[in-house]
């Protein structure tokens, strides 16, 4: 039976950036991402996490971020795996004003296997910019 040591990844935002959007379309949230702690994963692109472990594995993924917009705005966050929507993670907040930061918290639980990679996404309903002003995302073994 192969063994492999225990896997987790983590990075914050470490230079906030505008992230433009299309009303109702998701985009991958912009800015500079700083890893925070890695083993069995790699952080070589702005806002994404590798897997490059060989066992296949269940993680927790979440994100734990503050964000403000250009204006009152309806928000959604996912987490994408591989470019593609994980259903389960999409968490909605509504910004009241451009002057609005609010704080929300994301999670959900990933099948991966070796290349895999889980980023933060967001849309909002109207075309409005979105901004991560602070926060990280982390992976880790469930149970």
């Amino acid at each position: 039976m192969a063994t492999e040591s225990l896997s987790y990844g983590g990075f914050h935002f470490s230079t906030p950036v505008a992230t433009p959007t299309t009303a109702n379309v998701p985009t991958k949230v912009l800015g500079t991402t700083t890893t925070t702690f890695v083993n069995n994963f790699t952080h070589s692109v702005n806002n994404r996490m590798s897997f490059n472990g060989i066992i296949e594995r269940v993680f927790k993924v979440s994100a734990a971020i503050s964000v403000s917009a250009g204006g009152a705005t309806q928000t959604k966050f996912f987490i994408y795996k591989n470019g593609i929507k994980v259903v389960a993670s999409e968490i909605d907040r509504k910004i009241s004003t451009g002057g609005d930061i609010g704080a929300m918290s994301i999670g959900a639980l990933i099948n991966l296997t070796e290349n895999d990679y889980v980023e933060l996404w967001c849309e909002t309903d109207d075309g409005d910019t979105l901004t991560v002003e602070c926060g990280g995302l982390v992976t880790s073994v469930a149970g």
